[in-house]
């Protein structure tokens, strides 16, 4: 089923402790509401051909965005016939920023009524050491992990449903002699109308 999507609005929010104000993400990111973007979804819920239009988008956030898989915003389904309680893992390999990772979500149907349902997920993701384009050089990814949870309520007549999501990241890079080790919480909430 084929479907189009544009972004109306995504803003960031101050959290005590992070390294970089809403302010300073909302001047990096740039605006990206008004990005269009389409894709097929298939009946297992997984998304196939998805193109977003970058055109518009400032270079920093289109470099940013360039590569990133987007079929991990769709909850993939099993084949088989599923019904309340039905547990099942997804493992994907994805693209995060400049970083290949395997991202391994544990989903579990807790609620099913008609087409609506409601999903946890248990999440985490790994990236193995490998070398990461970064700011016109070379860093050494040394480590990345993270785990997180997602509730994700969907009508399975619609490409995507109501989400919310919590992620927290360690991740360790060198530059050179320079070495960072940064931690990161991430809150996401998808609002689709």
């Amino acid at each position: 089923m084929p479907y189009a999507l544009t972004i109306d609005k995504v803003d960031f929010l101050d959290t005590p402790g992070a390294s970089m104000s809403a302010a300073q993400l909302r001047q990096m990111v740039g605006p990206l509401g008004g990005v269009k973007a389409t894709a097929v979804l298939d009946p297992q819920g997984t998304i196939h051909g998805f193109q977003i239009d970058l055109a518009k988008l400032p270079p920093q956030t289109q470099k940013m965005l360039e590569g990133m898989t987007y079929d991990q915003m769709a909850a993939r389904l099993p084949e088989q016939p599923i019904g309340k309680g039905a547990r099942w893992r997804v493992v994907q390999h994805v693209v995060r920023g400049a970083i290949r990772l395997v991202q391994t979500t544990d989903v579990e149907l807790v609620e099913l009524r008609g087409n609506r349902a409601r999903l946890k997920n248990a999440v985490t993701i790994e990236a193995p050491p490998q070398k990461v384009a970064q700011g016109g050089g070379t860093a050494e990814l040394k480590k990345m992990i993270g785990q997180g949870t997602a509730d994700v309520r969907i009508d399975l007549r619609k490409l995507l449903g109501p989400a919310t999501m919590a992620m927290h990241i360690d991740q360790e890079m060198t530059m050179g002699a320079q070495t960072l080790s940064v931690a990161v919480d991430e809150a996401t909430k998808l609002s689709p109308k």
